[in-house]
């Protein structure tokens, strides 16, 4: 029996909907399913819950209706771009009668790839909007609510224009239970929570008490004193400050990009903003911000000459397998923390109609290839997707880092002819993308159709040949800048030469960024996307290399005063942290929506703050449990600390 308000929620549908002309949608919902209990390719159980919808319709009783008007239809706006009406898919999961419950499944109107309803522009290349990774995928996709009996099938034979699977279709009854290795993710999380507790009481406790700990091991996982060495902020002559805000800055630079990117891979109701956003030369900005990473290369070639060299003054002994432990040690622990939780618990923190892509996307590569990227060889080995997508930049700031001995050694021995080396390689660091870009005819941006991008990435994008440019411009930087630490080096500028070289830094950074948005938008042709990717990176180094010798010669002025803020120093040691984690942060916001949503600057902006700051919050989490201990634990196994076991006076003179 239908209930008063039932009654009324009923009543309000057929007016507004008779005021919308919805009421016929309702009208030829109920005749499709009316006619599809006629269907024999239908299942039986699922015939014989559509006869109790069926009935229910009929009889206006309120989880039938609610099931009715929890269905996706066409959607309007299709002509700019929205290629989806999802429906409402909480109110279908919780259709709940005496033998009905709810089934959500998200369908796809098949078009071909290439299908263009009026205009070229539809989007980058004319393509419809794909469902996840599957290029099978490709149309309109409507929300579907089916009793739950029903397969992916079977809604496919109930709705013939659309096609469904079983990928995107979710009820109560496929909620995931925790699996043996969820568990054993939070036992591990656990154990080491009990560390954190446990290491910091016991820190807190000498503290304030003047005692040393018994063992600088003991209080290797205290928040209290790794806290306060990361919030700590030094200045030494040997420090390349500056070196903070370029690191802090890119960082936010490469958030705010995926900002952009990741945020459009959910149900967008207006996808033709990005088109309209390719066209302003102003949006290179994040079109192109690749050159962020590029940056990192450059100080990580810097950082590596830098710290060799300072080492070879103080007369230590180069040892190879320290020197490759120290590296991994210092990399891997957090990496091994966030690909563990890719790998069991992420497919748990949310959910929604376009939940399984980022099942897809995250979660199923770290399943398959999580020893790749704990080799850091994912770049090489990986399918479509790869553990943890942003962490390519590891793997090849890994192999150069390894590789960087044929460097270091002879630079001892043979300063000048390793210079010689190194100029030569920078060369070939524009000639090796050139050749590549050429012969596979790869168009230089990200803007295109995805078998162009995937094909951009994995030849040129993604690999160490492709990129090891910049970390020698980085390493030749370094070797300049120890010599002028070490004031083997003068450097006297002229005010007008410093101007001049500001100017040049800055407008080269400028140009490029924003040179290439003609290239872009031009029809496609191979010499000019070739000789694009051939230089650009490299002239960006040139750049950053430059404002960077400006800082550390003592021209940075207010410049250097700023990168060399207390608050980049803070920001740049949790920055590893923050690249680990906010791509899924984002991704996972943007497979959680259950409605359609708009692009817009305002919007993205907001969200980018929003995202770099909780980020930033669980970077600190991740540093202070995961990081930091294990600088510490490695100092003590390598470095042979003496113990400390003498207890502070009480009694202070």
């Amino acid at each position: 029996m239908l209930s008063f308000k039932g009654s009324i929620i009923i009543t309000v549908l057929l007016v507004v909907n008779a005021e919308t002309d919805l009421l016929q949608v309702h009208e030829n919902h109920i005749s499709t399913i009316k006619n599809s209990l006629t269907n024999s390719r239908i299942s039986a159980e699922c015939l014989q819950q559509l006869k109790f919808y069926f009935e229910g319709l009929v009889n206006k009783e309120l989880w039938a209706w609610q099931m009715l008007d929890s269905h996706g239809r066409i959607p309007s706006g299709i002509l700019v771009d929205n290629f989806y009406d999802l429906g409402n898919y909480d109110e279908c999961l919780n259709v709940k009668s005496k033998n009905i419950s709810g089934k959500y499944c998200l369908g796809t109107i098949s078009m071909p790839p290439d299908y263009n309803i009026a205009q070229p522009r539809l989007t980058k290349g004319g393509q419809l909007r794909m469902l996840g990774n599957d290029p099978q995928f490709t149309g309109v996709h409507l929300a579907a609510c089916l009793p739950s009996k029903c397969t992916a099938d079977d809604a496919s034979e109930i709705h013939m224009l659309s096609k469904f699977s079983e990928k995107y279709c979710y009820d109560t009854d496929t909620q995931q239970q925790l699996t043996s290795g969820a568990i054993a993710t939070i036992a591990v999380l656990s154990f080491f929570l009990l560390l954190v507790v446990l290491s910091t009481s016991y820190d807190v406790y000498l503290y304030y008490n003047n005692y040393k700990p018994g063992r600088d091991i003991s209080v290797a996982f205290s928040y209290f004193i790794n806290g306060r060495k990361l919030l700590q902020s030094s200045k030494s002559a040997d420090q390349l400050l500056c070196l903070n805000g370029l690191k802090a800055i890119s960082m936010m630079w490469i958030v705010m990009a995926h900002e952009y990117v990741n945020g459009s891979t959910g149900a967008v109701a207006n996808y033709s903003k990005i088109s309209e956003f390719t066209q302003q030369t102003a949006n290179m900005f994040v079109i192109g911000a690749t050159v962020a990473v590029d940056t990192f290369f450059v100080i990580g070639g810097l950082v590596t000459v830098y710290t060799f060299l300072k080492a070879v003054d103080k007369n230590v002994k180069f040892n190879i397998i320290l020197y490759y432990i120290h590296r991994y040690i210092r990399l891997t622990p957090a990496m091994a923390i966030v690909v563990l939780i890719h790998a069991t618990l992420l497919n748990y923190f949310g959910n929604g109609p376009l939940w399984n892509t980022f099942d897809d996307h995250l979660v199923q590569p770290c399943r398959k290839h999580f020893w790749a990227a704990l080799l850091y060889i994912q770049n090489y080995v990986h399918d479509e997707q790869a553990c943890v997508p942003q962490t390519w930049y590891l793997s090849i700031d890994m192999q150069l880092f390894i590789l960087s001995p044929i460097i270091l050694i002879p630079m001892k021995i043979k300063p000048k002819l390793t210079l010689i080396g190194l100029f030569i390689l920078t060369l070939a660091g524009i000639l090796v993308p050139f050749f590549v870009a050429f012969f596979e005819e790869l168009q230089a941006f990200l803007i295109a159709d995805k078998d162009n991008v995937q094909k951009y990435m994995f030849s040129y994008y993604e690999q160490t040949y492709g990129r090891f440019g910049a970390y020698v411009i980085g390493m030749i930087l370094g070797y300049f800048i120890h010599k002028i630490k070490k004031e083997k080096i003068k450097i006297n500028l002229k005010p007008i030469m410093v101007l001049t070289l500001w100017i040049m830094c800055l407008a080269g950074g400028l140009a490029c960024i924003y040179a290439g948005h003609g290239t872009m938008l031009s029809a496609y042709n191979k010499w000019s996307h070739s000789l694009y990717i051939a230089f650009n990176r490299p002239a960006w180094s040139l750049a950053i290399s430059g404002i960077i010798f400006l800082c550390v010669s003592g021209f940075g002025g207010p410049v250097n005063v700023f990168l060399s803020a207390p608050i980049f120093q803070f920001l740049s040691k949790i920055s590893y942290s923050i690249y680990l984690i906010h791509y899924e942060l984002i991704l996972l916001r943007a497979c959680s929506y259950k409605t359609e949503i708009v692009i817009e600057d305002f919007y993205v902006f907001f969200n980018f703050w929003g995202d770099f700051i909780f980020s930033a919050a669980l970077a600190v989490v991740l540093c202070l449990t995961f990081e930091s201990p294990m600088i510490a634990i490695e100092k003590l196994l390598l470095h042979k600390e003496p113990i400390q076991t003498k207890l502070k006076s009480n009694m202070s003179a």
